[in-house]
């Protein structure tokens, strides 16, 4: 079984790799940085008798998405839309273009994987194999995100879409998944300049979501949220009015200005 990940290089997406790996899945890893993608591939493969493949991609570039889709020939069954940042600041001065990459990646990209790899799925329609798209979102998708706006609604968004997707496609033999992580150390909370604020403080480790994740994906379940933290603010989150959310979270976020 042939696993693709996007945003393989760090973080979530490099510990899913090793995850997978672990368990015998060949890999299929895409991402901007191809000296780090090649070393991953020699420390999975001298680790685990798997193969690896590995594509220096821009998934935020149209073009290059497009050209990359219509050059891969390798089978896959399961797809992991992982790539994605965010980017803290007050909107008005944040980097507009910035916040159009993020969409590009972390919603663009994940639905034009999406429709290529689903398409692509269907037509084989093998009833032995066990196709599966797992896409990233975070717990930000269960409210609005105060000086991370951009990012928190591309995340709302991943989750809407992927419950749609998993009715869809249920009966077709395609099982659509998200996958809902907390503050997690990686190398997102130094991108989008949340390192220091206190949900990092208590953040997972990411082989630790990995490991979750894997265990998740393969009993089928909707929606993966790794740690009982985690579950936990999520519950509260749904009970709460997104009003009041958006006020909290601002005045939370606010403390690592």
């Amino acid at each position: 079984m042939t696993v693709l990940i996007t945003g393989a290089s760090k973080g979530i997406g490099k510990d899913l790799a090793i995850e997978f790996a672990k368990n015998g899945h060949d890999l299929v890893l895409v991402a901007r940085s191809k000296d780090l993608l090649e070393g991953l591939k020699i420390e999975i493969e001298n680790k685990y008798s798997v193969n690896v493949s590995v594509y220096s991609c821009d998934l935020t570039d149209s073009t290059a998405r497009v050209e990359f889709l219509n050059n891969f020939n390798q089978k896959i069954e399961i797809l992991i839309n992982n790539a994605g940042f965010g980017d803290y600041a007050f909107f008005p001065e944040a980097d507009i273009h910035k916040n159009l990459d993020m969409v590009d990646l972390n919603i663009k990209a994940l639905m034009h994987f999406s429709h290529h790899f689903s398409n692509e799925f269907l037509e084989e329609k093998d009833p032995k194999k066990n196709y599966k798209i797992l896409n990233v979102a975070s717990i930000a998708a269960f409210c609005p995100g105060a000086y991370m706006a951009t990012y928190y609604a591309t995340k709302a968004f991943v989750v809407s879409f992927t419950n749609a997707l998993h009715s869809e496609f249920k009966d077709k033999g395609i099982h659509f998944a998200s996958l809902c992580p907390g503050a997690t150390h990686s190398d997102f909370g130094k991108v989008a300049k949340v390192d220091n604020s206190l949900a990092f403080k208590m953040a997972m480790d990411s082989d630790e979501v990995a490991r979750i994740t894997y265990k998740d994906l393969m009993k089928k379940k909707r929606i993966i949220i790794p740690g009982l933290q985690n579950k936990l603010i999520v519950a509260m989150l749904k009970l709460t009015p997104s009003g009041i959310l958006a006020d909290m979270n601002g005045k939370i976020m606010s403390l690592n200005k």
